[in-house]
């Protein structure tokens, strides 16, 4: 990104040799058309995840420095503090829904520290029809499956049962539908009986409707 912006000559926008003017300034408006031109490069370059975490930034001097911030460290280091972060990572007060994106964020940061392995096979690299990358990715999958379930609140306990031990294991999209279903059950269900026991039956008498969403 960087010999990108240097060859557009936008570089002193992240660099902070081109500042923000004051709006009085005549070149204001050039300047704030040039900015968000800049701001859009970056935040296309970066995953959806990522860049949803950070496009709330005003200029694209801010935007780098919270980018650098975030993803700054040696690699390792920052590699196994998001790990950490991604397996204490539960619901507690969030909605399925929030918990989800805020797992997608984690991932899509740790996954940016990722590369796919090489492949010599006679298909196209790193699409779907890649003997290499199809593996990665379902293993990939198979992980962020398993710490979404595993974060789930206590009174998704049997439905967290029930998908691990799925054969075969039901994928994200599959898990993520069918724990906001549940969610949404429960929502309509009075405040005592949408807890412990009452929840749990809940699950248990939507355990056959949900075999088709796992698969």
């Amino acid at each position: 990104m960087r010999i990108a912006l240097k060859t557009k000559k936008k570089l002193g926008f992240v660099n902070g040799t081109l500042p923000m003017p004051q709006p009085t300034d005549p070149d204001y408006e050039i300047w704030d058309q040039s900015n968000t031109n800049v701001m859009g490069w970056i935040l296309n370059s970066l995953a959806d995840p990522i860049a949803e975490a950070v496009m709330d930034n005003e200029t694209a001097l801010d935007l780098w420095k919270d980018l650098q911030e975030r993803y700054g460290e040696a690699d390792s280091v920052r590699l196994a503090h998001v790990r950490g972060m991604i397996a204490s990572c539960k619901q507690n007060n969030s909605s399925v829904t929030e918990y989800y994106n805020i797992l997608g964020v984690l991932w899509a940061e740790f996954m940016s520290f990722k590369s796919i392995p090489a492949c010599e096979c006679a298909n196209t690299p790193h699409t779907m029809n890649c003997v290499t990358y199809a593996a990665v990715k379902g293993s990939q999958e198979q992980d962020h499956t398993i710490d979404f379930i595993i974060g789930l609140n206590d009174n998704f306990e049997m439905t967290k049962n029930q998908l691990l031990m799925m054969d075969p294991a039901p994928n994200l999209k599959s898990a993520y539908k069918y724990a906001l279903k549940l969610e949404r059950q429960m929502s309509k269900q009075p405040a005592k009986e949408a807890t412990g026991v009452d929840s749990v039956a809940l699950a248990a008498a939507n355990q056959a409707k949900g075999r088709e969403l796992w698969r």
